[in-house]
Formats: C-alpha cells, structure tokens, sequence
C-alpha cells in the first residue's frame, strides 16, 4: 500500500465515522420524537421503556362490548399472525 493511500485511509474512517454517528443519532431523535404521538407505535412493546400502552380514549370500558371487526389481513400463514404490528404514519407493517 503506497504511503500516500495510508494517508488518506485514517481521515477517510474518521469522517465517514462522523456520518455514521450522526445518521444514527438524528435517527433516534426522530423516533424519539415520533414515539411521543400515542398514534404511532413504532416498535413492538411501543417505545423503549417497554409501555405496551396507548394513551388514546376512543376505547372505554363502557364502549369496548360494543367493538366489532372493521378489516382483517391474512398473511398468508395457518399460525397465524404472532408479532406486534408496527405504525408509522398511516403504514402499518406486519411480519407473518
């Protein structure tokens, strides 16, 4: 390896290491962000502190007798569907 590509390797690491660390940190700030709007549940247990809970009011006690199925979805297995469903935005992802 001539001398002049060793130069130029070091900083190259260094700054790409920079972007990396700062893709990944303005990415959990958005998440971090996103998590805060109890319409989005962007990781399985809902946020990282593991809540599994929605602060929404549409569903009481005095009105959950009365639900009834809006949609379904197949995903196209007989175990049917085994892990949390996940929203961002009007997206839902599901893993069959």
């Amino acid at each position: 390896m001539s001398d002049l590509v060793k130069r130029l390797t070091i900083p190259a690491i260094v700054v790409a290491s920079f972007f990396v660390l700062w893709d990944t940190w303005a990415i959990a700030q958005q998440a971090s962000t996103i998590m805060g709007d109890d319409k989005q549940w962007v990781m399985p247990a809902k946020n990282y502190a593991n809540t599994r809970f929605s602060g929404l009011k549409q569903i009481t006690p005095e009105n959950a007798g009365q639900l009834k199925v809006a949609w379904t979805f197949s995903v196209g297995s007989n175990h049917g569907q085994e892990a949390a469903p996940i929203v961002i935005g009007d997206t839902m992802y599901v893993v069959g």
